[in-house]
């Protein structure tokens, strides 16, 4: 008689608190899922070895893309400026305009980073 394991019954997979069933717990992208939110968004931009050279209007819809899928809807974007030509400054601002956050987008790699 053939003995079949499913791999979420083996006791190799459990450690301690971790009684789960064969899918429950993984993420989206299955198990070890690394960036959290974001991970969607990254897997959509591509390969990170070329230049994105964003413009402006890329910007705000990348910085507009990542509060939608932080599920904070009191936070929008306020202004985008070009600085020079690798940076981009985004505002993140309440609903009543008051300023939360700003935000260096590098053009080339789309990567945040706080001002």
């Amino acid at each position: 008689m053939e003995r079949r394991f499913d791999r979420g019954s083996r006791m190799s997979d459990m450690g301690p608190g971790k009684h789960r069933g064969r899918h429950e717990g993984r993420g989206k992208f299955g198990r070890g899922q690394r960036g959290g939110d974001f991970s969607a968004l990254a897997l959509a931009m591509g390969p990170k070895n070329h230049e994105l050279a964003l413009t402006v209007d890329q910007a705000r819809t990348l910085a507009e893309s990542r509060l939608i899928l932080s599920g904070n809807d009191r936070l929008k974007v306020g202004s985008v400026e070009a600085i020079d030509d690798k940076t981009i400054v985004v505002e993140i601002v309440t609903v009543d305009d008051s300023l939360v956050v700003r935000r260096n987008i590098d053009r080339g790699t789309g990567k945040m980073k706080r001002f």
